[in-house]
């Protein structure tokens, strides 16, 4: 969707927005007035749980079960919103790369535990 022009009274707080778009949003109302919600940022990464975030020697990151074993690895948090963190792609430009350092689309992430380590067996 594209914002094609705001119109109306600068003494007003009201104003008529005008988008356009090829394709018709999903359960679209075709009355005249509709109320909208104008996201103004968007961010892409991958969805973690706050409480699944570690430190581990002052870097950020998630333990990861990998083959039976947790090992870490880093995130670079983006922001923060309702209890979740996106953080980064290792390759934006290549969602399914995988990387032995980084948190990784499809890693097996632990969200929660006791005395967890870096080697340990799960």
């Amino acid at each position: 969707m594209v914002f094609e022009r705001a119109v109306g009274d600068t003494k007003s707080e009201e104003v008529v927005l005008i988008f356009s778009t090829n394709t018709l949003p999903t359960n679209f109302n075709f009355t005249r007035m509709q109320e909208v919600q104008v996201i103004k940022n968007t961010v892409q990464g991958l969805k973690i749980r706050t409480t699944a975030l570690r430190d581990e020697d002052g870097t950020d990151g998630v333990y990861v079960l990998s083959s039976g074993r947790v090992i870490f690895k880093t995130v670079n948090v983006l922001c923060e919103s309702g209890g979740f963190y996106v953080v980064e792609l290792p390759n934006p430009k290549n969602k399914s790369e995988r990387s032995s350092t980084k948190l990784s689309l499809h890693d097996t992430v632990i969200i929660g535990g006791k005395n967890l380590y870096v080697g340990k067996v799960l």
